[in-house]
C-alpha cells in the first residue's frame, strides 16, 4: 500500500494532489489526540468514514496505535 495515497503501489506514487489530501487527513484525525480529549486516535468515537474503517485511516496515514 502507497503510504500517501492508500493505493497499491505501482511504481508510479501518487499525485501531489493525493499526497495533502492524506496529509490533511492525518491531520484532522489527530486533533481529538492533540486537544486531548482522548489518548489515542481509535478512541475518538465520533471519527471514521462510509468507506473506510478507522484502523484503515489509521494504518494509510502511518500512525502508531497508543
Amino acid at each position: 500500500m502507497h503510504p500517501h495515497c492508500g493505493r497499491k503501489a505501482t511504481g508510479t506514487g501518487c499525485s501531489e494532489k493525493t499526497r495533502i489530501c492524506w496529509e490533511w487527513l492525518a491531520y484532522i484525525v489527530q486533533n481529538p489526540v492533540r486537544a486531548g480529549i482522548v489518548a489515542r486516535v481509535q478512541d475518538y468515537p465520533w471519527l471514521g468514514s462510509s468507506e473506510y474503517s478507522l484502523d484503515q485511516i489509521v494504518a494509510a496515514i502511518q500512525l502508531k496505535p497508543g
